[in-house]
């Protein structure tokens, strides 16, 4: 979830396409912020963007879940909204 917000810099657009509402993708995002102790993503207006930790991360990040997410396609199993597989 955290890429996809971040990738298109605001909440509405992934969270319809996840079939989530904004106020719990924002919910969401939060708590990964409060897990990791930093804030990863800067809210201005109506719109987001990676802060210098969440850039890091998304670097991180994106690399293992292409791979997860190829290992499904090529299983023919890719998450629908809300699941884990």
């Amino acid at each position: 979830m955290f890429v996809a917000v971040a990738e298109a810099r605001s909440f509405p657009a992934p969270a319809n396409r996840l079939g989530l509402t904004r106020p719990a993708v924002s919910q969401t995002i939060a708590r990964l912020e409060r897990r990791l102790g930093t804030a990863r993503l800067a809210r201005v207006s109506s719109s987001v963007s990676p802060t210098k930790a969440g850039t890091s991360f998304l670097e991180n990040v994106t690399p293992g879940l292409g791979e997860v997410l190829a290992a499904l396609d090529a299983v023919g199993t890719v998450p629908g909204p809300g699941t884990c597989g």
